[in-house]
């Protein structure tokens, strides 16, 4: 069963004026919606970008970054033989900050909330 509508519980002479109300409030909610569309379409843009930019440096960089890590990890177990514990130690900990398992990944996890966000303002432009 339909709920009634809830001029049809006032008075004859308020009902025009509760309907017409109710009707600039759903136009007013819908313009609103349209405007906040419009407003938001520049930002989808720059996320876009962005985040097309991001993942170019990434695959750009990701071999360099390979290259020294492994580079860093190799002259690191040799350090770690032949000279001071502490040194090779270090030098492994800073291969394995380089690497793409360390600090690169913390910028594939920002990469990938930007772009979580891109598509959310893309649902709301086309939804």
């Amino acid at each position: 069963m339909r709920p009634r509508h809830p001029c049809l519980s006032m008075p004859p002479e308020l009902q025009y004026i509760c309907r017409l109300i109710l009707y600039i409030e759903l136009k007013g909610a819908v313009f609103m919606k349209i405007i906040f569309k419009i407003l938001s379409a520049p930002f989808v843009v720059i996320l876009t970008l962005v985040v097309a930019f991001m993942q170019f440096l990434f695959h750009i960089s990701g071999w360099v970054f390979g290259l020294v890590s492994g580079l860093l990890g190799i002259i690191g177990v040799v350090t770690l033989f032949t000279g001071t514990i502490f040194n090779g130690v270090a030098l492994l900990v800073i291969a394995f900050l380089v690497s793409p398992y360390g600090i690169p990944m913390l910028a594939v996890h920002l990469t990938v909330g930007l772009q979580s966000i891109n598509y959310a303002l893309r649902d709301f432009i086309m939804g």
